[in-house]
Parts: C-alpha cells; structure tokens; sequence
C-alpha cells in the first residue's frame, strides 16, 4: 500500500509508520487498543499525502493585467496620464486625471504642445505635466500610471539611466518628491483609457484646460 509512496516521500514514510507504530504500541499497553498493520498503514498514507500537498510548489499562473482602473489604498489619490502624438508635425495632446480612493475625480486636465520628437519624450513629458499640475493645485498624490511601459522603465532607473531625456526624469522625480509620489507604475492601455480620453478632448484653439473635480463636458454626456 505504501509502495507507490516511497519515491516521492521515502523518509516521511519510515518517519510516519515509524511513530505510528509506537504510538499503536503505547496504545496496545496502557489502553489495551491494537490497531491492524493495515489501518497503519492508511494514517501514514494519509499523514504523507498531507505533507506533500503542503510541500508542493504551485503551478505558474500568469498574472492577469488588469482591465479596469483600480484605486489606491484608503486615504490616497492617484495620478494617470496619457498622451496622443502626431509625429507628422511633432504635436502632442498630454491627459491627466487625478482621483481619490473612492473614485471621485478631483482634477482632469490637457495640454496642446508642439516641438516633440518621440513618442517616448511625449510620455515624459505628460508624466512631468500631470505632476506639475499637482503640485500647482496643492494636491498630493500617492500613485502615478502610465500605459506607456518604455517610460515607466526609465522613471525607475532615475538618475542612472543614459537616457538622452535624463533632465526630464530629474525634473519628474523633483516634482514627484514634491507631490509624494510613492510608485510609478505601467498599466495597460485598457486600463488608462480616461486619461487618453482627457488628452482627445482638447481643445485645438487653448494651451491648456483644467476641470477641478470633473471631467471635459464631452466626457460627462
């Protein structure tokens, strides 16, 4: 009955049968209660069985990106940015929304801007915009998210990167000191659509548009 077992749990086998068998001899002299080699034979199945159950490593799961905007921890808001780029004519529209642990929006705003280079610089430059405009409005936030992966690499090497943007990641991690960012973090595309909605709301004709405690009016139909 306990062949099969030896391989996989060959020393807990002689370790469980080894005390069952006394335990089963104390019984037989103090208690006058025998138990079959058989039913001895079960409980160190069992007992092992147990043991390896206990023992054994979880099978890989592949973590699952989320698809929906998830809120800080309780009392904390978070910062999420995204940025549409015309590399044609070297325009951007950054997006930035600001929302609490409840979900309640406290800040949304965008930016019109020429003169940028790459998608990559674009980026930065909405994440160093969202931050700005936080310490601006007073506010502190404890997250900020971008759906761009590339950047968020960047952001977490600091000042060791030899990225040619490094005076934009000093600048981001000034401001993110400013606004007591704990964590830069990627999301998914999915994840961030509110905020590149808020960069496709701008307005072609303004530099800037701010909405405390709401969103662009083409969002909120």
């Amino acid at each position: 009955m306990l062949e099969s077992w030896k391989d996989n749990c060959g020393v807990e086998v002689a370790m469980y049968l080894g005390w069952h068998s006394w335990s089963n001899r104390n019984g037989c002299l103090h208690k006058l209660v025998c138990k079959s080699t058989s039913a001895l034979a079960l409980k160190t199945r069992k007992h092992c069985q147990e043991f390896m159950e206990a023992n054994s490593k979880p099978e890989h799961v592949p973590l699952r990106q989320s698809t929906s905007w998830s809120p800080p921890m309780i009392g904390f808001n978070k910062l999420n940015v995204d940025v549409g780029f015309e590399g044609l004519t070297g325009r951007a529209m950054y997006g930035m929304v600001v929302k609490d642990w409840k979900g309640c929006v406290l800040l949304s705003a965008s930016k019109n801007v020429h003169g940028i280079h790459t998608p990559l610089q674009a980026k930065m430059m909405a994440i160093l915009f969202g931050l700005q405009l936080v310490h601006r409005e007073g506010l502190l936030v404890h997250n900020v998210e971008s759906d761009s992966l590339v950047a968020i690499s960047e952001l977490k090497k600091g000042s060791s990167t030899s990225s040619k943007w490094l005076n934009i990641l000093l600048d981001v991690d000034y401001y993110g000191a400013l606004c007591g960012v704990h964590s830069f973090s990627y999301i998914p595309r999915v994840a961030n659509e509110l905020a590149h909605q808020v960069a496709k709301a701008h307005s072609l004709h303004e530099t800037i548009s701010i909405w405390h405690f709401s969103l662009p009016q083409a969002l909120c139909t």
